[in-house]
């Protein structure tokens, strides 16, 4: 059983993966929409991002927390063998998109995340599992040796 500190790291990391993840899909949505000459004023992209990582939240936000947390009890144990958590847990954050984004087409015929349909959206997408990794690796606890 995870500690609480570990507790802590986890859900703060999700939380900010799925955050990160969410503005990154609406911005790239919105960049889309301006391609094509729709002008979004600011608080227009404000309000969209807003409505996003709440419409996202019951959806995407388990999936993220699903992902990084098979994500992260594989490297937990990897890091057992090979001690390197600044590493190993931002490359399992990343992973974990590269996964849940590349199983939607063939599990759903689609990609959900519209922000990932690009090489750039996606990247996108793995940065903010990497940046909740590193949030993970750096509020964990450092002698929580069991699986997250």
């Amino acid at each position: 059983m995870p500690n609480r500190q570990t507790l802590f790291a986890f859900f703060t990391s999700a939380i900010v993966t799925f955050i990160l993840a969410s503005l990154a899909n609406t911005q790239f949505v919105i960049a889309g929409l301006e391609s094509v000459n729709v002008v979004i004023p600011l608080s227009d992209r404000v309000m969209m991002s807003w409505l996003d990582i709440q419409g996202l939240a019951l959806t995407y936000g388990i999936v993220i927390m699903i992902g990084l947390l098979l994500a992260f009890s594989f490297m937990s144990l990897v890091n057992r063998f090979y001690p390197l958590p600044k590493v190993w847990f931002p490359l399992g954050g990343a992973i974990a998109f590269i996964v849940m984004i590349a199983a939607m087409e063939p599990l759903l015929g689609v990609t959900l995340i519209t922000g990932a349909r690009t090489t750039a959206g996606w990247a996108a997408q793995c940065a903010a599992g990497a940046i909740g990794g590193f949030v993970f690796s750096q509020l964990k606890a450092p002698s929580s040796k069991s699986a997250e």
